[in-house]
């Protein structure tokens, strides 16, 4: 489950550094800020976000509102749930 976590996480890393565009190093990535209102993403590039995470993961994410993940770590939490299941 560990290693699994840390790849979701790298995965994420990797996602959110292609949507924000530039490179951030992992730790100065803060898990629990707010996309839209701290790191001022559009709603179209959460929605971006989202397809490089369905494609990443081979999961979808129509079950869910995206409004209802707000942070690296929501998705961090969704994507672990999805993946156990």
């Amino acid at each position: 489950r560990r290693v699994l976590f840390r790849s979701v996480i790298k995965k994420l890393n990797n996602a959110f550094c292609y949507v924000y565009g530039t490179d951030m190093a992992l730790d100065s990535i803060n898990l629990d800020n707010n996309l839209i209102d701290d790191y001022h993403f559009s709603s179209v590039a959460l929605l971006y976000f989202a397809i490089i995470i369905e494609s990443e993961f081979q999961i979808s994410l129509e079950d869910i509102n995206l409004g209802e993940l707000n942070t690296v770590n929501d998705f961090v939490d969704y994507i672990m749930k999805k993946l156990d299941s």
